[in-house]
């Protein structure tokens, strides 16, 4: 009886060794490369800047993350871990991406929110415009904002609350003659300005119903405080440092 145990094995041990011989490398098998990363939240893209091992995402702040999708695009015969697809979009975290060949590169990976900002002088002399600023949520004025209209016919505007997303007023905060609001709500998150004028010496606040000056946030001024109106009782920057 013929013993065929043997030939077989051998047959076996030489069919694997031609296999590995003939294994094809990928052109690519050097590469460890994250090369595009996009989210996308609401049919709207953001493209991430990857430079020096670093992919940052850059959304406005009002974005939110809660329905974001990121697809990462990297080396193709690369494997990547942590799985894009179990990382919580807006956290920090690194990913390590390692070559068909065994070699590793590691990516730092962050969402950061970034302001909205108006270029140039914002003049809002009605309701109606307040509101439709307020919408856009800007988060800083390069220039002057100007509330209300010295006009003798104009538009009493009596509530600004929906100007909270501001934080920052590069020139001056002026207030006209047909703001009548009770204080100044609407203005309590802003940290700094470059000044902030009630009134003026040619024509001074009417409002008869603006007893408080007051932001609560603010904490640098470069220019002044000038308050034209005899009705202000109380004047209140409780984190002032400079002016």
């Amino acid at each position: 009886m013929k013993n065929y145990f043997l030939p077989m094995l051998l047959s076996l041990f030489f069919l694997g060794a031609c296999d590995k011989n003939d294994e094809i490398i990928p052109e690519d098998a050097d590469e460890n490369f994250i090369t595009s990363v996009v989210m996308t939240v609401d049919g709207k893209s953001y493209t991430a800047d990857i430079a020096d091992n670093t992919v940052t995402i850059t959304v406005p702040y009002t974005v939110s993350l809660n329905n974001a999708e990121v697809e990462f695009k990297y080396t193709t015969s690369a494997t990547i871990i942590p799985d894009p697809e179990t990382v919580r979009t807006g956290i920090t975290t690194n990913f390590r991406v390692t070559s068909y060949n065994g070699d590793a590169r590691e990516y730092a990976y962050k969402v950061v929110k970034s302001e909205i900002e108006s270029d140039g002088d914002v003049e809002l002399k009605t309701t109606e415009e307040v509101a439709s600023f307020a919408a856009t949520k800007t988060t800083v004025v390069k220039g002057n904002l100007i509330i209300g209209s010295d006009a003798e016919e104009a538009e009493k505007i009596t509530d600004i609350s929906a100007l909270a997303s501001l934080k920052e007023v590069t020139g001056n905060i002026v207030i006209r003659n047909s703001y009548n609001g009770a204080d100044l709500t609407g203005l309590e998150n802003i940290v700094s300005a470059g000044g902030l004028q009630v009134g003026s010496a040619d024509v001074a606040s009417k409002a008869t119903e603006l007893h408080m000056i007051s932001m609560k946030a603010l904490e640098t001024l470069s220019g002044d405080i000038s308050v034209y109106n005899d009705q202000v009782t109380y004047v209140l920057f409780e984190k002032l440092a400079t002016i």
